[in-house]
């Protein structure tokens, strides 16, 4: 039997991606973030995403981060798995769209979804507000587990493109170091829609341990939880978290 790859190497879409300079931007945008997060959340114990909406002529950019804090808290809560059903018990339905008749059930990692319904409230608003500029290019970007909100945040607008005539342009969403957010049953709904797996590119450091927190922490409770799979694109590199192509 065949077994689907760790990593997903999207070598045509990466290397486009770094030749438009979509990296930097992207890396600059989390970098300036979380410069005004460790400034204004000097001291704090407690989890919080931040986010910012920058809108040039060309393109909306929207950039997801969090504290070390958040991080190392949400990794101490566990990297299980949340199932659908238990999304709905959360009144937390809104990815009910991933089921389907062919994919009835899937789940999703528990910090980012935590993290998620958090923002809840502030994310509705960001999305309405993001709703009215998808007529230009829109990248979302995030590092670590604001990259995995980021990837959930994605997918809720994609759901949401489906419904608006003329379609506007899909949204294209840049992660840094951020852990595997679901199972099959995720990566399925959304290979569903084809258009759907290019959305999203993923770019991990070889030694960095966070993306993979997920996974060891599966590896040890095999028989409780299932198994995380990745979607989308990943691109692996050596060095630090921004990308030089090398031809």
């Amino acid at each position: 039997m065949s077994r689907h790859p760790l990593f997903i190497s999207g070598l045509d879409l990466a290397d486009m991606v770094v030749n438009s300079g979509l990296l930097e931007l992207s890396c600059g945008a989390i970098k300036d973030l979380q410069t005004e997060t460790s400034s204004d959340q000097q001291g704090s114990s407690s989890v919080s995403l931040r986010y910012k909406l920058d809108k040039k002529s060309k393109y909306t950019l929207i950039a997801f981060t969090t504290s070390a804090v958040s991080r190392k808290e949400l990794l101490r809560q566990g990297g299980d798995l949340v199932s659908s059903k238990t999304l709905k018990e959360l009144e937390l339905p809104i990815f009910d769209f991933l089921c389907t008749e062919r994919n009835r059930s899937f789940s999703i990692h528990r910090g980012a979804i935590t993290l998620f319904k958090a923002h809840f409230k502030e994310l509705s608003q960001l999305k309405t507000q993001t709703g009215e500029l998808l007529r230009t290019p829109l990248i979302v970007t995030g590092h670590s587990i604001g990259g995995s909100v980021a990837s959930l945040f994605t997918l809720w607008l994609l759901d949401n493109i489906k419904k608006i005539q003329p379609p506007p342009k899909l949204p294209l969403c840049i992660t840094f170091g951020s852990p595997f957010i679901g199972n099959q049953g995720l990566r399925q709904a959304i290979l569903e829609c084809s258009t759907w797996n290019s959305c999203f590119l993923h770019v991990a450091g070889n030694k960095d341990l966070f993306p993979k927190a997920s996974i060891s922490q599966n590896d040890s409770t095999q028989s409780s939880i299932e198994e995380y799979k990745a979607f989308g694109y990943w691109k692996a590199h050596r060095g630090k978290i921004l990308v030089k192509h090398r031809r």
